[in-house]
């Protein structure tokens, strides 16, 4: 499934053009739990973009999306600029981009069977929440525990989204594998 011709190259790069869409359009979606947090599937599409498309055009739109948004695009969820990334939520900025550049180096063993796939999402959502948790302990001058304790609301959430990209990237696995 590597990419090797140019037609191949374009279609890789539009899908990661696509994916960037669907991130920005997962960040406003948002499905209220009885809990008080909404569930949005920006993490659904990013994971989607990892383990979904070959390396480099997962990390292509992770990179796009970023970028987009610290050019002052109003892709995150409360705008955009580059002082995000400087704010309470930078850190999780910054590991939706190592998390995907990860499962990119791993990519070809992770999308093997459905198992690896699910524990390659859940090694994801982790990398994002210890990236973001530790950067907002830092900007709130908190513990690192009070704020992963904070958090538990959202960790939480990860589950049904954790299942959601799973069951979309066999679904753009099968559909990518087709010849068109």
């Amino acid at each position: 499934m590597q990419p090797s011709d140019t037609r191949h190259r374009l279609r890789y790069s539009i899908l990661a053009a696509l994916l960037c869409s669907g991130i920005i359009a997962g960040t406003y979606i948002r499905l209220p739990l009885p809990i008080g947090i909404p569930i949005t599937f920006q993490v659904p599409m990013i994971q989607v973009a990892a383990l979904g498309l070959p390396a480099p055009f997962g990390i292509l739109a992770i990179t796009l999306y970023l970028a987009l948004g610290a050019f002052g695009f109003p892709v995150f969820s409360k705008g955009g600029g580059i002082s995000y990334f400087f704010e309470i939520t930078g850190g999780y900025l910054i590991g939706f981009w190592i998390a995907t550049f990860l499962c990119q180096i791993f990519q070809k063993q992770i999308i093997q069977h459905w198992i690896s796939i699910f524990a390659a999402l859940i090694v994801h959502s982790t990398i994002i929440y210890l990236l973001g948790i530790s950067w907002q302990a830092h900007v709130t001058n908190s513990s690192w525990l009070d704020v992963a304790v904070a958090m538990t609301p959202f960790i939480l959430t990860s589950i049904p989204k954790i299942i959601l990209a799973l069951l979309m990237i066999i679904g753009f696995q099968k559909a990518l594998s087709r010849k068109f």
